[in-house]
């Protein structure tokens, strides 16, 4: 790739293990002397070229190290995220120095190792293929197109669907194009769909596909993002939380009190809740267990100021409830509640 613009040009050799031996002799004096001899004499110029290299090697290695099937880590212990990604990039660089020879290696300037996709990445994806299919009704149907309206738990569903910790998010557009692209096709070519309307796409009663239907103008759109409740009596950490939610793409709903708090679980769904213990004089575990009775599935994170006590401590445990102690980094704290909340499924 290059353009007229800019003085550099970049080149991608994907899967380079797959290249002949020829090849990677080839490759030795372009990333050694910056320039290649050619057949007739000629001689291309590589000096203002960057030149990336992908690769699989090792791959199933770290597989193993990511999901290992006997020893003390499938027995539950499990590495710091530091310490597995260190250990990735090891098994990483011990496969490319099995397959290439050192000369060829030490050519190299830098090695990337790609870490596994985690929920957070998933979430994004699924969000980016949605809007690009949104963006292409747009883009062909012109002043007959509609709205794709998929609540969180329609996004949820293809993210079981058509993500893996072993093959990551590859199935996702084929699955989108399965249960979405393909359905929608269908309602307009029925001429089902009014120009300007929108179409709900919710999961079945059966959980085993998505039902697709019109609807009218007058019924509101389903949230496209989990929601979470942030409860404190703390205005200013309030806001900051609210902000920081929204720009990890979640819904948030803030509350200052108990009363405020249960009228928003009890008008939207709730997918997880961030609650300080000592809000309204100390209401907030009883506040925690109400919303687990209203929504069974919502992962509750507790917050507190000072050591709690072991009553605290049991009915945390027997409820399932997460304690932070403040200070907390809210960045930290949503993707602790993002890994919890969106369920992918390992098995597919």
């Amino acid at each position: 790739v290059a353009s007229p613009k800019c003085g550099l040009s970049i080149i991608l050799f994907d899967e380079i293990e797959k290249a002949a031996p020829s090849m990677n002799r080839l490759l030795l004096g372009v990333l050694d002397r910056g320039s290649l001899r050619l057949g007739d004499n000629a001689s291309v110029n590589f000096e203002k070229t960057i030149i990336f290299m992908t690769s699989n090697l090792g791959a199933r290695e770290m597989m193993r190290e990511i999901t290992p099937d006997f020893g003390f880590q499938a027995a539950g212990a499990t590495a710091t995220r530091e310490e597995m990604k260190e250990k990735l990039q090891n098994i990483g660089l011990a496969a490319v120095r099995r397959r290439f020879s050192p000369e060829f290696v030490n050519r190299i300037d830098h090695v990337v190792t790609y870490e596994p996709l985690t929920a957070k990445s998933f979430a994004a994806i699924t969000d980016h293929e949605i809007d690009r299919l949104q963006n292409h009704v747009d883009a062909r149907m012109g002043h007959r197109a509609f709205v794709i309206d998929a609540p969180w738990s329609t996004r949820q569903w293809l993210m079981e669907k058509g993500t893996s910790s072993e093959y990551g998010a590859r199935e996702l557009k084929r699955t989108i194009h399965r249960h979405l692209t393909q359905p929608l096709a269908s309602l307009v070519a029925k001429r089902q769909v009014a120009a300007g309307g929108r179409v709900r796409i919710d999961v079945s009663p059966a959980g085993d596909s998505l039902c697709l239907r019109a609807i009218g103008f007058g019924e509101p759109p389903m949230p496209a993002a989990p929601t979470v409740l942030l409860v404190d009596d703390n205005a200013e950490l309030l806001r900051f939380m609210a902000h920081a939610t929204t720009e990890c793409r979640w819904d948030p709903l803030p509350a200052r009190n108990v009363t405020e708090a249960r009228k928003q679980f009890a008008k939207r769904e709730t997918h997880a809740a961030i609650l300080d213990i000592g809000v309204s004089e100390g209401a907030g575990l009883l506040l925690a267990a109400e919303l687990r009775d209203v929504w069974p599935d919502a992962r509750i994170v507790l917050t507190c100021d000072v050591e709690p006590s072991n009553e605290v401590l049991e009915i945390c445990d027997d409820h399932d409830f997460e304690l932070v102690k403040k200070p907390f980094l809210t960045s930290e704290l949503l993707d602790f509640l993002r890994d919890r909340v969106i369920a992918v499924r390992s098995d597919i």
